[in-house]
């Protein structure tokens, strides 16, 4: 497993099977991303950017997200 510091795009993160994690900056929802919902081509972008694509399914705005992704052995990143 490559250090998490080389995942930068949505693409890497699917390849390297890691866990994809929003918490809503307007209300603190934090809920995992469904891995399905990311081979969308709107989301082929950097994983800094992500944040900005998604909408809270608590309170429903688009406020940008912080983004945290966890690799399978136990290597963490927030964007």
């Amino acid at each position: 497993m490559p250090s998490i510091s080389t995942i930068e795009t949505v693409r890497d993160a699917l390849a390297y099977d890691a866990q994809i994690t929003a918490q809503c900056r307007a209300c603190g929802h934090r809920a995992e991303v469904p891995t399905a919902r990311l081979y969308e081509p709107r989301f082929s972008g950097g994983i800094a950017s992500l944040g900005h694509q998604l909408r809270c399914t608590r309170c429903r705005r688009k406020t940008g997200a912080l983004i945290t992704i966890t690799t399978p052995d136990g290597q963490s990143r927030t964007y």
